[in-house]
């Protein structure tokens, strides 16, 4: 048993090493693509017809996705290749700071935001507020297309099974389909046309990277996430 778990932890940091080198070495010919293809449609912008353009808005448009997708992918190589920065984080002031910065996505819908006061944890805090910043903007997604005229968004706590502090991300939206409940942490997994499917994979390791669990259950309406965070000095 020793020598599996010696060798499967080999293997995982050889491709983690593999993951980063490639999405590394990516980087730079796809700002050549974005990059030229700008350039482009500025110098022949008027010698080209409406067909040709199309053609280069979907070349950079697909260039800047992938360009989102190697950076997610480093970020989520560099869990196991950095040590976490831990100190003690205020829950309740990191999300409130995260819902500031995600509410123009709101538009004008009218959500009713309900947020309880959080526990500290012992977290890094670039990488814990990535987790909240994933989360919440993933129920403001739901709620956008939500036919319902109440619109909520609840982040609420409790003491978990194991002392630990337990956040819960609730929208009103119109939910998952239970067949993708196990499928919605996987890398690349999306039931967005124009999703990555990168940012519930990566918010999964971070909590993990803590000695915490990430889930997910369907609600009365829409989505839970379960967040298990250790609290501050435990």
């Amino acid at each position: 048993m020793r020598e599996r778990t010696a060798e499967l932890e080999t293997l995982n940091k050889e491709l983690e090493a593999f993951t980063y080198s490639v999405a590394h070495d990516l980087k730079a010919p796809l700002r050549h693509i974005t990059a030229f293809a700008d350039q482009l449609k500025g110098h022949a912008g008027s010698k080209l017809d409406a067909e040709d353009r199309d053609y280069l808005q979907v070349i950079s448009r697909s260039a800047r996705t992938l360009s989102e997708m190697v950076a997610a992918l480093l970020n989520l190589s560099r869990l196991g290749r950095k040590p976490l920065e831990k100190v003690p984080v205020d829950l309740t002031r990191l999300v409130r700071r995260v819902i500031e910065e995600l509410r123009h996505d709101v538009g004008h819908r009218e959500v009713a935001w309900q947020i309880d006061k959080l526990p500290e944890v012992d977290a890094d805090p670039t990488l814990m507020r990535q987790v909240f910043l994933n989360l919440i903007n993933n129920a403001i997604e739901a709620l956008s297309s939500s036919a319902s005229n109440t619109r909520v968004l609840r982040v609420e706590t409790t003491t978990g099974e194991t002392g630990g502090a337990l956040v819960t991300i609730a929208d009103s939206g119109p939910g998952v389909e239970a067949a993708d409940m196990d499928k919605m942490f996987e890398a690349f997994f999306t039931t967005k046309p124009d999703g990555m499917g990168m940012g519930l994979a990566i918010s999964r390791s971070i909590v993990e990277a803590h000695g915490g669990r990430l889930w997910a259950t369907r609600g009365d309406r829409g989505l839970v996430f379960h967040v298990l965070l250790p609290l501050t000095g435990r």
